[in-house]
């Protein structure tokens, strides 16, 4: 109160007058602006809070789309390497096979018709409408000739 008494005794002097007291009556707002002022401010509160939903909304978007994509550069890089293994294994059994092939014959051709019986007979529903002579059946007959090295 001092404070602004001196003020206005300054700012009042060149008029001719002095200020002997100063009291403050009242410091609060009338209701009218007190709403306005704290309408005001509550806008500004939700414009504030829905700019940092965006921009958290816009990191999560970001980020997920990241890890989308390092998901789907995993998963073509492990076909990729499983197609790899799988060929070579493959070419490596093909390459034992014929070369075992190459050195007995009769054996791996009774080898792939008792396979191919494994295959047919195995699920236990299988039908098949041969002639009692056909080829196929040649091993169900009688075992085949031992062969000599």
């Amino acid at each position: 109160m001092a404070s602004i008494k001196e003020l206005v005794n300054v700012e009042m002097q060149n008029f001719g007058v002095s200020i002997e007291d100063v009291r403050i009556r009242r410091a609060d707002l009338p209701r009218e602006n007190t709403e306005a002022i704290l309408s005001r401010m509550q806008s500004e509160r939700q414009r504030v809070a829905a700019q940092a939903r965006a921009e958290g909304a816009e990191t999560s978007a970001k980020i997920r789309a990241e890890a989308e994509r390092e998901r789907t550069v995993l998963l073509a890089t492990a076909k990729s390497t499983a197609e790899k293994t799988r060929g070579d294994g493959e070419a490596e059994a093909t390459r034992i096979f014929a070369k075992s092939f190459g050195e007995d014959s009769a054996f791996f051709q009774i080898w792939r018709t008792l396979q191919g019986y494994r295959d047919v007979f195995d699920a236990g529903n299988a039908r098949l409408v041969l002639t009692p002579d056909n080829d196929y059946l040649r091993y169900l007959h009688a075992p085949p000739e031992p062969t000599n090295r």
